[in-house]
């Protein structure tokens, strides 16, 4: 039986930098599979996967997914203020620059 193997992108974007790796997995691979063999490269060496929701091309997954072909795995970072908040702070401030 010949196994079959499939490239996929990972990626991890920092405020200042990019990262971005093709990983080589075999066909039928999960979101999780291709996160183990790619714990030891830089950057993810510090990450606790964990702790980080997942995508595949902007979209949140389960680490239980089976990957495609192509597919891009976006590590996401977690969110230093909820974008509906700052959205209202945003409006606020506005109305008050306004008014004045």
């Amino acid at each position: 039986m010949e196994n079959n193997f499939i490239n996929v992108l990972i990626s991890y974007a920092l405020p200042k930098q990019q990262w971005v790796q093709t990983i080589v997995v075999k066909s039928g691979s999960t979101v999780a599979d291709v996160l183990a063999q790619c714990k030891n490269l830089e950057p993810f060496t510090q990450l606790d996967l964990s702790q980080h929701k997942i995508g595949i091309f902007g979209k949140v997954v389960e680490q239980t997914q089976e990957v495609q072909a192509g597919d891009r795995i976006e590590i996401y970072r977690p969110l230093i203020c909820d974008p509906k908040m700052a959205r209202r702070m945003r409006a606020e401030s506005t109305k008050k620059t306004k008014s004045r």
